[in-house]
């Protein structure tokens, strides 16, 4: 019965029009589209590069976009936050290493 019950709130939060709900609705579309816009010309000249021409470490390539493909998105958002927090590469540039003494 919770999950009918949890569904139930969300639908009728949908349908209550709140303007904060909506308006982090539209920032995560904004995002998507800004990725999907981002990334979609040099995905179609990959692909077709790889489907039409034999190119050198053709298989090479198709194994990595296959096994990426098979990562889930939440352990991709782990390692760019890793990667981007304060702690990480981009932040002091000591990655998960304890501080000296």
């Amino acid at each position: 019965m919770e999950i009918l019950e949890t569904t139930r709130q969300a639908v009728s939060l949908l349908l209550s029009a709140d303007v904060t709900l909506w308006g982090i609705v539209g920032v995560s579309f904004s995002v998507s589209l800004f990725a999907i816009g981002l990334v979609i010309l040099p995905a179609l000249l990959l692909s077709f590069a790889l489907a039409y021409w034999q190119v050198p470490g053709k298989w090479f390539v198709l194994s990595i976009i296959n096994t990426l493909q098979s990562v889930p998105t939440v352990v991709i958002g782990l390692l760019l936050y890793m990667m981007l927090s304060r702690a990480g590469l981009s932040g002091t540039g000591k990655c998960c290493l304890p501080k000296k003494r």
